[in-house]
């Protein structure tokens, strides 16, 4: 009898925990999946996660995609110099290219989306990823399957308890509930770096960098990026010819190319750029814009914290470049400016300051 009830009382408690953990992650909904929330901050944190919420349930006809490099955009800016409107920024750090699509994709069916501006970073074509850190079910459209894996999902729940604790917290201290959706600088990792930041010391331990999930671990050969680019962009670009796609090249650093130099995998970069601006060129719907020749930006090291990443200012710039159509992308120029950028990065000398190691530990 004993352990009948013991049987009862164990049942009862596990359906009540469930439950729990299911009232908890519906009603605080930490990544947006049923509601832009309306009585807390959002965290502009675990972008695979949040970024599923914002593009369903935000009020979207923008958006801005991309890895870190498209990250440190501001909104007004862009709506300002590029005339979008409603925009909003899904970025994906360190982001492939079937995680940014499904993104994409994911804010074309719940929105009427007229303007994609794009980073189209060659390295994110790899499929050298982690397929467990993106949420995929959180994309899917609403199922019992995905709700019941959303509110019934650990990681949910805790994320959940942290933002009850800041609710609680910022109620004693008198802040009250109410929430400020301030998407102008969403995802911005500009804010917590300082101009310390962008320095020899940085780029060099960035030059010598070799851990797994690095940029340069992704793999780099032609008739991947090729299958990817078109699985993925070229066919997305192709069922949506009424959405205005304005795709740019990032200006990476001269030295960012040198390495890709030392790694033997340059040509199949430069083969693969050629057939991609050859291809994006063929449709109507899409601009290009190919920032990485110049000089003035990617040979001034002091404006990047490590061989990719460049300073807010120059995404600042990029958008004033864009209005102004300058280094725009034709059928006349593309290869040229493609021999452009390869004779700078065979012609550059590499700085002292990476050939005699000056920042290596001894």
């Amino acid at each position: 009898m004993n352990e009948i009830k013991w049987l009862k009382w164990f049942f009862v408690s596990c359906l009540f925990s469930i439950i729990f953990v299911a009232v908890v992650n519906y009603t605080v909904d930490p990544f947006q999946q049923f509601r832009i929330s309306n009585f807390y901050d959002i965290k502009f944190k675990e972008q695979r996660y949040l970024n599923a919420g914002l593009a369903k349930n935000y009020k979207i006809n923008s958006v801005v995609l991309g890895t870190s490099m498209t990250e440190n955009f501001l909104i007004n800016e862009i709506e300002e110099k590029l005339n979008y409107k409603n925009v909003i920024k899904l970025s994906i750090s360190g982001g492939v290219t079937k995680e940014l699509i499904t993104t994409l994709n994911t804010a074309i069916k719940h929105n009427k989306i007229d303007d994609v501006l794009f980073g189209l970073d060659i390295f994110s074509l790899s499929d050298n990823f982690d397929k467990n850190r993106f949420p995929w079910f959180l994309y899917e459209e609403y199922s019992f399957k995905s709700i019941k894996d959303y509110l019934l999902n650990s990681f949910i729940f805790k994320n959940s308890y942290k933002y009850i604790k800041s609710i609680i917290h910022n109620f004693i201290m008198g802040g009250g509930t109410m929430a400020n959706l301030d998407l102008n600088c969403i995802y911005c990792w500009s804010l917590f770096v300082d101009d310390s930041s962008y320095s020899e010391e940085n780029i060099y331990k960035s030059w010598n960098e070799n851990e797994p999930g690095n940029i340069h671990s992704n793999r780099i050969a032609f008739a991947d990026l090729k299958e990817n680019f078109d699985k993925y962009w070229i066919k997305t670009i192709k069922e949506n010819p009424n959405i205005r796609f304005k795709i740019f090249l990032p200006p990476y650093s001269v030295l960012f190319f040198k390495k890709w130099e030392s790694m033997n995998v340059i040509k199949d970069a430069f083969k693969f750029k050629e057939y991609a601006l050859s291809e994006l060129l063929k449709l109507k719907n899409v601009e290009i814009y190919d920032f990485q020749v110049d000089k003035n930006i990617t040979h001034n090291l002091s404006l990047y914290k490590d061989i990719s990443h460049y300073h807010q200012k120059i995404n600042t710039l990029i958008l004033e470049y864009i209005k102004e159509h300058k280094y725009l992308v034709t059928n006349e120029n593309y290869k040229s400016l493609i021999e452009d950028l390869k004779n700078q990065v065979y012609e550059y000398q590499l700085p002292d300051f990476i050939t005699q190691e000056n920042f290596k530990k001894e």
